[in-house]
């Protein structure tokens, strides 16, 4: 979720709680927060919630759109570092700096990070289309590593900061092998 309206008027828990919720128990700063409400008083209420914007009933299409412009002029410029991914129905994103590497079991794909594993299904190849390739590299037919991980590299095998060590595919060795030179280059420069 990028933007959430929220009605500060909601039946069992109001709006503001809600935004208390996303704030501090969900840690989320990155959802723009609008509020919608009939009254004026709740903006000393709003402000512990860091709201991006707070409409008035009745709501005109000028403020919608006032709103989607300030979020595409704030947000839209910027390259995206997510990965988005879906489990069943459900929707999900990861930024590409808590991802550490991609391994796939047939159809499965498993998201690993330094605290969690995510698995769901795709192929390696749709992954790696959706990716930015200068920072993931594929280094196998079951693995696409986040280079910015790297610690160590073999012929045969990377050596990623979480203590694990991957092979690289003969497929792959030339290829990563005049990458990780490159890159080291770019960082002398």
């Amino acid at each position: 979720i990028n933007i959430l309206f929220l009605d500060i008027e909601l039946p069992g828990k109001d709006g503001v709680m809600v935004g208390k919720y996303i704030r501090e128990v969900l840690e989320e700063e990155n959802i723009f927060l609008i509020y919608i409400s009939s009254k004026e008083n709740y903006a000393l209420q709003l402000f512990q919630n860091r709201p991006m914007d707070f409409l008035i009933k009745p709501i005109k299409q000028e403020d919608i759109d006032k709103i989607m412009n300030n979020y595409i002029h704030v947000f839209g410029k910027k390259e995206k570092h997510v990965f988005e991914y879906r489990v069943g129905k459900n929707q999900y994103r990861i930024g590409y700096d808590d991802i550490i590497y991609f391994q796939s079991t047939g159809r499965k794909v498993e998201i690993v990070t330094y605290d969690k594993r995510i698995d769901f299904y795709s192929s390696m190849d749709e992954i790696e289309k959706q990716l930015n390739k200068e920072i993931f590299w594929r280094i196998h037919k079951s693995y696409i590593i986040n280079n910015r991980y790297i610690k160590e590299f073999s012929a045969t095998e990377i050596g990623l900061e979480n203590a694990i060590k991957l092979p690289i595919s003969r497929t792959y060795r030339e290829e990563i092998k005049k990458k990780i030179l490159q890159d080291k280059m770019q960082r002398r420069g």
